[in-house]
């Protein structure tokens, strides 16, 4: 990424996930996606796992970064799962598509990733 490019928090119209974009649509996919690692699960790790994330003005998800981890692979599980979601639908600000940081917070705890 350019140095020189901007990365918006907040824009005109944020990009979604996915053609709709729904809360619920997110939801699913993080549930059917994202499983508590399985050492941090026995051991009864838990808490909550912050990774930063940028939405490319072309809808990829760059510069993934943890911001917060409780360890056992919690954190590595968590970036891995950002890394690897589908392209985006871009933010735009004044029509034009930007860059935009974003952030998925995910709460390790007992049944928190059962989706039943």
């Amino acid at each position: 990424m350019n140095q020189s490019t901007p990365v918006f928090k907040i824009v005109e119209e944020m990009p979604q996930f996915q053609a709709c974009g729904a809360i619920k649509v997110f939801q699913h996919y993080i549930c059917t996606n994202l499983s508590y690692p399985p050492f941090a699960e026995k051991h009864g790790v838990k808490g909550e796992v912050i990774v930063y994330f940028e939405i490319s003005a072309t809808g990829k998800v760059e510069n993934a970064k943890i911001i917060q981890d409780i360890g056992a692979g919690c954190g590595t599980t968590t970036l891995n799962f950002v890394n690897a979601m589908p392209d985006w639908i871009v933010g735009k600000q004044k029509g034009v598509p930007v860059s935009v940081a974003d952030q998925l917070k995910v709460d390790y705890r007992p049944s928190s990733l059962d989706c039943r």
